[in-house]
């Protein structure tokens, strides 16, 4: 079935490239990055004292990962070079995407002035094109535009779990503490946004303090924090 809101659309090109479909992936200058915070990291469900897990809760990322934050502890290299990684990255995912709708056959590359169009051969002329193959390139070009859309949210991520992860090491909602005693391993769980590895360590070796004290554990073992 044909899509009737491509009928009007039209194929754009690249002037180099003039009778080859390519699609303006330019990333829009951006500076409100605090609009995409926090981001969300995915769902966790927890389990309760009867051994029932509950319903999974959205969570996302530390609310000291700010853009302030980013501004104070990364350079502008840095940042220029995190913007460029996930720019190479969402290209390379919609090469992809071009092979599976397309087939391998097709070249895909970038040109004009810094990258800014993503081009594809091996399609024909598009002034032939059926019905159905113009629906398939609008499908194409409209994912790969929802995924410069997505490139600052992206760009968060990277400094996200690249840069601010390993400054601050937060531990997100949910922390365990592995308390070696040989031979046997125990997990301690923990529900602490605000945890870090001192942190962690510090109340699991007081527990540990306690619980030694109290004859329930041996005054030796290890302590390792994941």
């Amino acid at each position: 079935m044909s899509n009737d809101s491509n009928a009007d659309r039209q194929v754009t090109t690249h002037y180099d490239r003039e009778r080859l479909p390519a699609v303006n992936i330019k990333v829009p200058w951006f500076d409100d990055y605090d609009s995409l915070l926090p981001l969300a990291l995915g769902s966790v469900a927890r389990q309760g004292p009867d051994g029932t897990w509950g319903e999974p809760e959205e969570v996302t990322s530390d609310p000291r990962f700010t853009w302030a934050w980013v501004l104070r502890n990364t350079t502008e290299e840095q940042r220029n070079h995190w913007l460029r990684d996930v720019c190479e990255e969402y290209f390379q995912d919609a090469k992809e995407l071009a092979y599976e709708e397309f087939g391998r056959h097709v070249k895909v590359w970038q040109e004009g002035r810094s990258g800014g169009w993503l081009t594809v051969e091996g399609l024909g002329d598009y002034e032939e094109w059926t019905t159905e193959q113009r629906d398939r390139w609008f499908g194409f070009a409209d994912q790969v535009t929802a995924m410069v859309a997505d490139v600052h949210r992206g760009f968060l991520w990277a400094l996200y779990t690249n840069v601010f992860e390993e400054f601050e090491e937060p531990f997100g909602a949910h922390v365990t503490v592995c308390v070696t005693i040989e031979p046997e391993a125990y997990h301690l769980a923990y529900d602490d946004p605000e945890a870090t590895h001192d942190k962690m360590r510090a109340e699991a070796a007081t527990l540990i303090a306690h619980a030694a004290a109290a004859g329930t554990l041996p005054e030796w073992l290890s302590v390792t924090v994941e």
